[in-house]
């Protein structure tokens, strides 16, 4: 499961999409092509700001574990 704390709402909004998600493969997300993975894929319905690092870092968080 991944929550997202925030006081960016676009970031709350995706936060609460990715922990809609029932499921969510951490060595397909961490291998997918750049921009390609599901994380990547709410993050460009939710957020505004192209160079937002919050997508990318939860990817590193999902690497970590």
């Amino acid at each position: 499961m991944i929550k997202a704390e925030s006081n960016c709402p676009y970031i709350i909004k995706m936060g609460d999409e990715l922990e809609r998600l029932e499921e969510l493969d951490g060595f397909t997300e961490v291998f997918s092509k750049f921009g390609d993975s599901r994380v990547f894929e709410i993050a460009k319905l939710c957020c505004k700001h192209a160079a937002c690092p919050v997508p990318t870092a939860i990817l590193k968080g999902i690497e970590g574990c």
